[in-house]
Parts: C-alpha cells; structure tokens; sequence
C-alpha cells in the first residue's frame, strides 16, 4: 500500500497550536 497523507504539513503547522485540532498519528504494521 502506497504512503498518503491526510493533511499537508503546511496545513497542520497552521493549526498546530489549536486546542480545537487533535493530532493523532494511527500508523501500524499488520504483518
């Protein structure tokens, strides 16, 4: 499966002092 984000880095700095925004990183490995 090919790596994709979500969200652009660019876009998440701009809210990365949002109280409004989780962050959230939901990587993992099945194998």
């Amino acid at each position: 499966m090919a790596y994709r984000t979500l969200i652009s880095a660019a876009d998440l700095a701009q809210h990365i002092q949002d109280d409004n925004w989780i962050m959230l990183d939901c990587r993992h490995d099945l194998a």
